[in-house]
């Protein structure tokens, strides 16, 4: 065959092979295609694949690739809605291939997708100047029909999720954790909320989560004697410890919340400064988020105002601290506690301390006035006046890091709060009776303390969760 017509029937072959692109296409006209077959070799030479496999050769000064341009293409009428990338819809955009005197209809995008930036320079398509072999034009093409129809795009994939870890158990010399029949435990639900407690998302502005006032390192409390909320207001209370809270009955200081679901609705709405609704519409903005909440709760709706409190209250019923020196000694082991440590332990006991600091706890979950300040504490939740200045017992374990102390953070360190409650706190009217001046000597105070340390011990959850 003459080499005109081993090239035109190259070319040929290639433009109709372009004729079958589809707006998954990235290439920003057909001349991609028409000169595929074509390849610059050493020694300046050109080889062009020709339909039956085989190639022809030819010097690389006989070559002129083809030259494309919007503005040699400016009139072909523009759908407005391909104004932005990023639509959605159905595009079909016709063209004309010329070859060598022949004219042949093409499709150069057919089909249904999101019309990324590559696809939208193809449908903007330009007017190719053409393609030149040993000075014959070869082939030229330009768009002559664009059309649009847009249209809902399909929901995307549902991610891959990890299977959950399994629920870390709780440490040694803790009790039992139930959950409630509304909200079983599942390992799905916990490590949920694990990861919701350190999201910002959940916040009104993105500026703080859960963690912002407990901090894992501080015994998941702040180290400040009060925190400001979303929007700069502070808070009147210092932030509690959030571990071992399973087997509570109330929470905050006055008590006024009976659940942990309550409790982290309550925060979530108050401290975080959340609207709910708009907050788990955030949320599911993201799929991984989306599907983990749906796995969680085996929905399809994702995050709502009401299961978000129930995967933080999951979590919560899961933390857990325990396993201290004061755990191994009591469980046999002698070497556990120092010496003064465990001169502390039996004053603790003796000094009465061990009536509202009950182990295994350290807190009988019970409210008492200690005469701290003009706070009226659980009258506010009761409205009973027998229950002016009265607050929630704390817990003493890990006390060492959880500081400052009492509910208005006024005690600054371990020392102070151990002084204060040495000296029967402020004795005012309505102070509990159960709380009476003790002397203690240096060594005394010293033992004491030392024996505190030791309810330091080991948590379930070590370190911040990856975030979706």
């Amino acid at each position: 065959m003459p080499r005109s017509r081993l090239l035109l029937a190259a070319v040929v072959s290639l433009a109709v092979v372009a004729a079958c692109r589809t707006v998954q296409a990235t290439g920003p006209s057909i001349f991609d295609e028409v000169v595929e077959g074509i390849r610059e070799l050493d020694g300046g030479l050109v080889d062009i694949v020709l339909p039956d496999g085989g190639s022809e050769t030819f010097p690389a000064s006989d070559y002129e690739p083809p030259f494309c341009d919007a503005r040699l293409n400016p009139t072909i009428p523009f759908p407005p809605e391909l104004k932005d990338a990023g639509v959605y819809g159905e595009v079909q955009v016709k063209c004309i291939v010329q070859v060598n005197g022949f004219q042949r209809e093409c499709k150069l995008l057919q089909g249904v997708g999101a019309m990324d930036q590559p696809v939208m320079a193809t449908v903007k398509m330009w007017r190719c100047k053409p393609a030149v072999l040993h000075g014959v034009p070869v082939a030229s093409q330009h768009v002559t029909f664009v059309s649009f129809k847009p249209k809902e795009p399909p929901p995307p994939p549902a991610p891959t999720l990890a299977p959950a870890a399994p629920i870390p158990a709780l440490p040694a010399g803790l009790p039992e954790v139930k959950a409630p029949q509304d909200n079983p435990l599942s390992p799905e639900k916990v490590e949920l909320g694990f990861q919701l407690f350190f999201d910002k998302r959940l916040s009104k502005d993105g500026s703080m989560s859960c963690e912002s006032c407990h901090h894992l390192a501080n015994g998941w409390t702040s180290a400040q004697a009060l925190d400001a909320k979303v929007g700069g207001g502070m808070n009147t209370r210092n932030a509690p410890s959030m571990l071992n809270l399973g087997t509570h009955p109330f929470f905050y200081w006055d008590g006024r919340m009976p659940t942990l679901e309550a409790v982290s609705a309550a925060a979530w709405k108050g401290q975080l400064g959340a609207d709910p609704a708009e907050n788990a519409k955030a949320l599911n903005a993201q799929p991984t988020t989306k599907a983990l909440f749906d796995r969680a709760f085996g929905t399809t709706t994702g995050a709502t105002a009401e299961n978000v409190p129930m995967a933080l209250a999951s979590f919560f019923r899961a933390l857990g601290n325990g396993n201290s020196p004061w755990d191994r000694f009591t469980a046999g082991d002698k070497t556990a506690m120092s010496k003064e440590a465990q001169a502390g332990w039996t004053l603790f006991q003796k000094a009465g301390c061990v009536t509202c600091h009950l182990p295994p706890l350290f807190t009988d979950l019970d409210f008492h006035a200690l005469g701290v300040n003009d706070d009226a504490g659980r009258k506010n939740a009761t409205k009973l006046d027998a229950d002016q200045g009265k607050f929630k017992t704390p817990s003493l374990r890990n006390v060492a890091l959880t500081g400052p102390y009492l509910h208005d953070g006024s005690a600054k360190t371990l020392p102070d709060a151990v002084a204060f409650m040495a000296k029967g706190g402020n004795v005012k009217p309505g102070s509990d009776p159960k709380l009476k001046p003790v002397k203690l000597s240096k060594k005394d105070a010293a033992n004491l303390e030392a024996f505190l340390n030791a309810l330091t011990g080991e948590s379930n959850f070590t370190a911040a969760p990856a975030q979706p």
